[in-house]
């Protein structure tokens, strides 16, 4: 659900390759597992950002977009207002 809520994107770069799912603030950090928290990531952005406050590494990227972070922005803050439900990771299963 939550990669098809960004459009089968990633959030930071906006690549459509190697989809997973990041915490915006990392539970390493006291993040939740609540959808508010969590973005589409491509795996190069994800492994990148690690445990990294979003901000300061995001806005020294050479892809960084205001338009990226402003819907950044708005998804977290504009599911507040609607119940929060935690986000259940799947597990991979080989095929």
């Amino acid at each position: 659900m939550i990669k098809e809520k960004w459009g089968n994107k990633c959030a930071y770069c906006g690549s459509t390759e190697n989809l997973t799912i990041d915490h915006v603030v990392p539970r390493s950090k006291g993040g939740s597992d609540f959808v508010t928290n969590v973005v589409c990531s491509c795996k190069d952005c994800n492994s990148d950002k690690g445990r990294t406050d979003i901000w300061e590494w995001y806005e020294k990227q050479d892809f960084f977009t205001e338009q990226r972070k402003d819907a950044i922005l708005n998804w977290i803050g504009a599911i507040k207002n609607q119940a929060l439900y935690k986000y259940k990771p799947r597990k991979n299963v080989a095929y």
